[in-house]
């Protein structure tokens, strides 16, 4: 199976909270969140050690990140990782664009799953 994590701007007990709130809790394995480092790159890639260290991926696993704002874009790039830019928060298409993403989406429904597979 897939394994999911998580990288978030909030702090690690409210970010779960969210999560568990909106029923979406059981979906993610892992999570990196603004306590466990200052950007985003660093986020991403401390989700990536940890899954990694953990056992959940190999060294060969495909990894994509998916966000809503060009620093998603970047700190995938910068983490050598698929970047898949989503239109749905305060980046439109255009700006995502500029940040050059892999895959470019206007909502989550044009995902093809096999994409990041």
């Amino acid at each position: 199976g897939t394994i999911r994590g998580i990288v978030s701007g909030n702090w690690e007990e409210i970010g779960w909270k969210k999560l568990e709130l909106a029923g979406l809790r059981p979906f993610f394995q892992l999570g990196a969140f603004a306590n466990h480092g200052t950007t985003r790159t660093l986020l991403a890639r401390k989700a990536i050690r940890q899954a990694r260290k953990s056992g959940l991926i190999s060294s060969q696993a495909r990894i994509s990140l998916i966000g809503d704002h060009e620093n998603d874009v970047f700190a995938a790039k910068a983490n050598g990782i698929q970047a898949v830019a989503v239109a749905t928060g305060l980046s439109d298409t255009a700006k995502l664009a500029q940040a050059d993403p892999h895959i470019l989406l206007n909502d989550l429904s044009e995902l093809v799953i096999e994409t990041l597979l």
